[in-house]
């Protein structure tokens, strides 16, 4: 064939213009040395080491015309060309041309040693043309191949498996991007390690004013961010937000469509514990909720069997409100309200262990501390029918038997006390007399009780 022929007369061309080339009897050519290697059959070497062996250039047009690959087949395995366009050598394996940097898969390799402080395979694109050119692009199309065109995998103590950095500071693209068409996840982290104390992802931004750690959005209708634990620990948290800088919040939570008619944050627990539990050691508030609409801003509902909300103040020398309420407007500052018929507790009930008021009414205007506006007032009613000792404070007295008497707890200027007397003849209370059948209104004055 033309080509066979070709290349014998490119052998005899170098064996003519070389006086130092020599022909063995066991058919070895040197180029350039007297001496080829035994087992070369051609040998070259540059006697003032400035030379090399240039192939035949062609363009990949050229290699695979007609005129070139019709002469090639299996016979001509290992023939050789430069593609003068991709810059590099092509091998002909019998039925195509290859490039002499092809990987042949499946390809696998293990080194034990290694250049101390570089990459086993490193890739670098330098060129500043402004053309978009991928580093690597990794692509499985087999729907049943259940590997991940990439698996990064680390035995070091303290190396990462993979890491991704972008180090251009004008660059708003993503470092890491993942994308799932599928009905999997688009990104998943896991630790195995029992004795592994720290989270499986931390996010870190250390960006401007409105740069955040994590955002994450869900065009659809499911969850923008789910976490789940199975930690069994005090710091096992399912999602654990912490701000060390002067923004606003550890957590933000906004819904931003109007006709929404869920919550921006939505606890709720199947334990025994908290839904939700809110603290602040500083001067702060643990709890602050504001809201410009006209919903409430603060609703607790409860359909079990405890209580909708409860506050409390646990320690011993607060001298604070456990409860206040604040109004600017023109509404009421607390209001309650029982809507079942079949209660028959009271809609406020205070009590108080000490020696306070359960409840205390104040107006620094010029209105009533206390209005009653509807229904009647009953007012708590303690016998005295014994003795001549009044022990318990109480607003009404009923005295069946006994006397006379003497109140022994404190009297506090103010205090109203109504005493009814039912016995047969006269009694006393502190000195003052009650006829048989009738009853006196007391005040306490100057520390003594007084009848009205």
């Amino acid at each position: 064939m033309k080509l066979k022929r070709l290349c014998r007369s490119v052998v005899m061309l170098f064996t003519l213009m070389t006086s130092k080339s020599t022909l063995a009897q066991s058919n070895k050519v040197g180029i350039g040395t007297n001496a080829p290697h035994p087992n070369a059959i051609l040998h070259l070497e540059s006697p003032n080491s400035n030379q090399g062996l240039m192939l035949t250039r062609l363009t990949p047009g050229q290699m695979n015309a007609g005129a070139m690959v019709n002469n090639l087949g299996m016979t001509e395995k290992g023939l050789v060309v430069y593609d003068s366009v991709r810059n590099g050598m092509y091998m002909w394996d019998g039925n195509r041309w290859k490039p002499s940097w092809a990987i042949r898969f499946p390809y696998a390799d293990s080194l034990e040693n290694g250049p101390g402080g570089t990459n086993m395979i490193g890739l670098k694109y330098k060129s500043n043309t402004g053309v978009s050119v991928g580093i690597m692009y990794l692509e499985n199309q087999d729907q049943q191949n259940a590997f991940a065109p990439l698996f990064a995998l680390t035995n070091s103590a303290n190396g990462a498996a993979a890491n991704f950095i972008s180090s251009n500071a004008t660059n708003n693209a993503n470092t890491i991007s993942a994308t799932n068409s599928g009905l999997g996840r688009a990104g998943r982290f896991q630790v195995n390690n029992v004795n592994h104390n720290g989270p499986a992802v931390i996010v870190t931004s250390n960006g401007g004013t409105n740069s955040v750690g994590l955002f994450a959005e869900n065009t659809g209708s499911g969850a923008s961010l789910v976490g789940i634990s199975n930690g069994n620990g005090p710091a096992s948290s399912a999602v654990y937000g912490e701000h060390k800088g002067t923004g606003s919040a550890a957590g933000v939570f906004i819904i931003s469509n109007a006709t929404s008619g869920s919550p921006a944050i939505f606890a709720q627990t199947n334990g025994t514990g908290n839904a939700m539990w809110a603290t602040a050691s500083g001067s702060s508030n643990g709890l602050y909720a504001t809201t410009s609409g006209s919903g409430n801003t603060v609703f607790a509902v409860q359909t079990g069997t405890g209580r909708a909300l409860q506050v409390q103040i646990n320690n011993t020398s607060n001298a604070e409100s456990a409860i206040r309420g604040f109004t600017d407007g023109l509404g009421r500052a607390g209001f309650f309200t029982v809507n079942n018929p079949a209660n028959t507790a009271a809609a406020l009930f205070a009590t108080h262990n000490g020696n306070g008021s359960s409840i205390q009414a104040e107006n620094t205007g010029n209105s009533n501390a206390f209005y009653l506006s509807s229904g009647g007032m009953r007012l708590a009613v303690t016998g005295l029918n014994s003795g001549t000792n009044v022990s318990t404070r109480s607003p009404v007295y009923d005295i069946t038997g006994g006397g006379p008497y003497t109140t022994s707890f404190p009297l506090t200027n103010g205090e109203l006390f109504l005493f009814y007397n039912r016995t047969a003849g006269t009694v006393s209370v502190n000195g003052i007399s009650i006829p048989a059948g009738t009853g006196i209104t007391t005040i306490v004055l100057g520390g003594q009780l007084r009848a009205l």
